[in-house]
């Protein structure tokens, strides 16, 4: 729901998000997306806003292949 919401600052999507990575051991974009895609449709995940979230989390988890 974090990656759905996306909101900026000053909520905590992104904080919330990176500690869920860290925590659940997801090393990849596909692992987090196979995640999300269980309980999202693939068709609502496909937003703009969706797709900049993941790529900086992806960045700041020190993921080079997101």
């Amino acid at each position: 729901m974090k990656v759905m919401s996306a909101r900026s600052e000053p909520s905590n999507d992104f904080y919330d998000a990176y500690i869920l990575c860290k925590d659940l051991n997801i090393k990849s974009k596909k692992e987090l997306l196979e995640i999300v895609y269980e309980y999202v449709p693939k068709k609502i995940v496909k937003g703009q806003r969706q797709e900049i979230f993941i790529h900086y989390l992806g960045k700041d988890l020190g993921y080079d292949n997101w």
